[in-house]
């Protein structure tokens, strides 16, 4: 409830929601007339929670991605790190739902989007790797490679894992010993063998616990 000076334009702060304006003027003999006018403000951006993923590392390349919104939602998409863009509901649709993506191999981010009919916008991005290839184990010297010997032996059995490991573990006719990391190889010294034959592989896991088992060995 104001008065305009000279009756001209002015700006005024609208309340968030639903506003109602009514103008009135009169004249000089007391005259009045007025006239009304209805709007909606939407001041609020969208708000985006992710779920998943989370920054870290998975074994696999199918993602689940998982998030809530609030607020007043016309439309949601995502962009994910090769480029490609993928609408998460259609335009006008009240559901934006989660969805389940191929990522690449490695690195990957990935941006979401949400916006409103009045063009009110947000996004959140995110980072993860994806890591499904499996430890590569290879023996290395002095690794018996399938031979004999004719003394009372110390077999040392020693690896090389083309990867980021978090275990090796090596199973030596039965019994399931933790090796040792040593430079850039993983080892294991058994001392004292009598007669037999002794077989043996080594295990070993990723640190996205991707796993993978040597071929066999005897000595």
């Amino acid at each position: 409830n104001m008065t305009i000076a000279s009756c001209g334009n002015i700006t005024l702060t609208a309340d968030s929601g639903a506003n109602n304006i009514v103008l009135y003027v009169n004249d000089t003999a007391g005259n009045l007339n007025s006239s009304s006018v209805s709007f909606t403000t939407n001041i609020t951006v969208p708000i985006i929670a992710v779920q998943s993923p989370s920054n870290t590392t998975y074994n696999t390349t199918n993602i689940t991605l998982s998030y809530t919104l609030a607020g007043s939602i016309d439309r949601c998409w995502f962009l994910n790190a090769t480029g490609s863009t993928a609408f998460l509901n259609t335009a006008g649709g009240a559901t934006c739902g989660n969805i389940t993506f191929l990522s690449r191999e490695g690195y990957n981010n990935i941006t979401i989007f949400a916006n409103n009919s009045l063009g009110n916008s947000s996004n959140v991005s995110l980072f993860f790797t994806a890591d499904t290839i499996l430890p590569q184990i290879t023996f290395a010297a002095p690794t018996p490679n399938n031979e004999v010997f004719n003394t009372t032996f110390n077999a040392v059995i020693n690896v090389t894992i083309n990867d980021n490991v978090s275990s090796a573990r090596l199973l030596f006719n039965g019994t399931t010993y933790n090796l040792s990391l040593s430079g850039s190889s993983w080892s294991m010294r058994i001392e004292n063998l009598t007669d037999g034959n002794y077989s043996f592989n080594v295990t070993a896991n990723d640190t996205a616990n991707n796993t993978n088992t040597s071929q066999n060995r005897w000595v």
